[in-house]
């Protein structure tokens, strides 16, 4: 029986991160097995091009910025030109950062959950009204699993 799973991997497809390499290296598997995984991660590793993969901002001020510099660091050949557009963004933030900062003591990643949430609740609540063709089958046969990456490398869990 095919399944669609929801993978939520903040540092999916992101070089140098463990928790990437916990879940980019499974998805092989994942479909060898015929399961069709639906990712959902920030914006700082690459777009994967062999499974629906939905790349997301964080909500808070400290975290658009930890991301954005991503995006720009791809973008931007120049160092010059990144760092004038890293300053400008960081200035445009600034008072938004400087609230968040005095105000929620976490790490700037806290805030992609959020987008996460909401990305991954649209994907079930169109699995269970049957909005999207390719889920049908699957909301017919009642499956649909989601597996969690987390921060600390641990092995997928579902």
């Amino acid at each position: 029986m095919k399944q669609d799973w929801l993978v939520l991997s903040h540092g999916f497809n992101m070089d140098g991160r463990a928790a990437s390499q916990t879940i980019t290296d499974k998805i092989p598997h994942l479909l060898s097995r015929g399961i069709k995984p639906i990712v959902l991660s920030a914006v700082t590793g690459r777009r994967d091009e062999f499974v629906e993969h939905h790349q997301l901002l964080p909500v808070s001020p400290a975290g658009l910025r930890f991301d954005l510099r991503y995006i720009l660091r791809r973008h931007l050949t120049s160092k010059l030109a990144y760092k004038l557009a890293v300053g400008l963004m960081t200035l445009l933030m600034l008072p938004f950062y400087a609230l968040e900062k005095l105000f929620v003591r976490l790490e700037p990643q806290w805030s992609w959950f959020i987008t996460a949430y909401f990305a991954g609740l649209t994907h079930l609540v169109l699995l269970f009204f049957g909005a999207r063709g390719r889920f049908a089958q699957v909301a017919n046969d009642g499956f649909y699993n989601i597996c969690i990456s987390s921060h600390n490398g641990k092995e997928l869990d579902c």
